[in-house]
């Protein structure tokens, strides 16, 4: 991963730190009144709060570590690395946008513009799964890869995985409830990340 992106993703990390920091103490009142645990809504809200850019920091630790691994055994193609750096940069805004919503929602004691804001989250993030996964099918096989075409294979079946989780995401924003959203984006997610690690099993089995 190149210095400017590890900055930069890092960077976002720290800011979102420090933002939880000052809502919490912001709000510390709240908890010294009322009991850390008496407001379960913003108990909830809290530690996605803190969750969040913890989430993104460790997200942002294990790619890092595929990019030191990629250089000892296959290194990756030039446009595989830029999109994946590219890719981490814009989850990284995404988060981040999210964040601040949430910092907002225990700031506020709710989200504001609760349902519309919700749904609009939701199909960004939709739109963002359909986006990468569409381009992730684009990249090339890394260098002194054994068999490139298994895996183009494998990455086409990645990303028409990708493609359905992010059109169920952005249907969902429209038709479903709600309240359905975060189980919505995390099965979408879950079921994405399961396909990429089957088809990426797959590819590094040596051809017959």
């Amino acid at each position: 991963m190149s210095r400017s992106t590890r900055l930069f993703v890092f960077g976002l990390i720290a800011a979102m730190a420090l933002v939880t920091l000052a809502v919490i103490a912001w709000r510390w009142d709240v908890y010294a009144q009322h009991g850390a645990f008496a407001n379960r809504k913003l108990v909830l809200t809290t530690m996605a709060l803190v969750f969040v850019p913890l989430w993104l920091g460790l997200g942002t630790l294990a790619i890092n570590a595929m990019f030191a691994r990629s250089m000892a055994a296959w290194p990756m193609a030039d446009d595989q690395r830029r999109f994946t750096e590219n890719s981490l940069i814009a989850a990284a805004l995404l988060v981040a946008g999210i964040h601040l919503w949430i910092a907002a929602a225990v700031i506020l004691g709710e989200p504001p513009g609760r349902a519309f804001s919700t749904r609009l989250i939701e199909a960004v993030t939709g739109i963002y799964f359909i986006i990468n996964a569409n381009f992730s099918t684009k990249t090339s096989p890394p260098q002194r890869w054994p068999d490139p075409g298994r895996w183009i294979r494998a990455k086409l079946r990645t990303g028409w995985v990708g493609v359905a989780a992010g059109l169920f995401i952005l249907v969902s924003a429209i038709a479903a409830p709600v309240e359905s959203m975060m189980w919505i984006v995390g099965g979408a997610t879950a079921v994405w990340v399961l396909a990429a690690v089957l088809n990426h099993c797959g590819p590094r089995r040596k051809p017959a």
